[in-house]
């Protein structure tokens, strides 16, 4: 399994100057804002506004911190909170966003439409859960502390901490203080099914 732990995110400025990002994984790794297949991130939105614009790039968006987002994705409204599912949209719309309540950390998959399709998928619960690579990539976002193993071995990870499962690998979540609280993201090549979900705003 491969790590990637919350501090050691890239930071860099929205594409609009509007804000901050913390990339987690680009492919390919060497890619830019204009060239990429797939682009997981978060970012924090402390006031509305409107999204960049990504020329033909979906995207698929769920809240990791805070009360939640209202999305006004052409004209029509998706509500996004922690507890609810992710909302999919193309990136070259016009969207607007507003808070729910406080400022919020979304969890952001950009992916090349043609190429590559995603889904987020939330596991939650009090008991232990496995968790196969699938597809292209599978990451594990986690919105709690928990213990993750393999067979060599186990280690603890912190919240906002990513885990990449790699394909034919099967990783165990364990829950630690607190209930389990993942974001299970998929990336398949686009033709294969990734996952449902159930606020869908991606073009046709």
């Amino acid at each position: 399994m491969q790590i990637m732990k919350a501090a050691d995110h890239r930071r860099m400025p929205w594409k609009n100057g509007k804000g901050e990002t913390a990339e987690i994984a680009l492919f390919p790794a060497d890619a830019g804002l204009e060239d990429f297949g797939w682009r997981l991130s978060m970012a924090s939105v402390s006031e509305p506004g409107a999204f960049s614009i990504f020329p033909g790039i979906d995207r698929v968006l769920a809240i990791v911190q805070g009360e939640g987002l209202r999305l006004l994705v052409e004209g029509r409204e998706a509500i996004v909170t922690p507890e609810g599912e992710a909302a999919a949209f193309a990136g070259d719309v016009d969207v607007t966003s507003d808070l729910l309540g406080g400022p919020v950390v979304d969890l952001n998959l950009m992916t090349r439409r043609g190429r590559f399709h995603g889904s987020m998928e939330r596991v939650g619960g009090h008991e232990r859960r496995e968790i196969a690579g699938k597809g292209e990539a599978t990451l594990v976002v986690l919105r709690a502390p928990c213990d993750v193993s393999s067979g060599d071995g186990s280690v603890h990870l912190a919240r906002l901490d990513v885990v990449r499962v790699e394909g034919g690998d099967v990783l165990s979540f364990q829950p630690a203080l607190a209930a389990l609280d993942l974001l299970v993201v998929r990336i398949v090549e686009s033709g294969k099914e990734a996952g449902k979900v159930l606020q869908s705003f991606t073009n046709p």
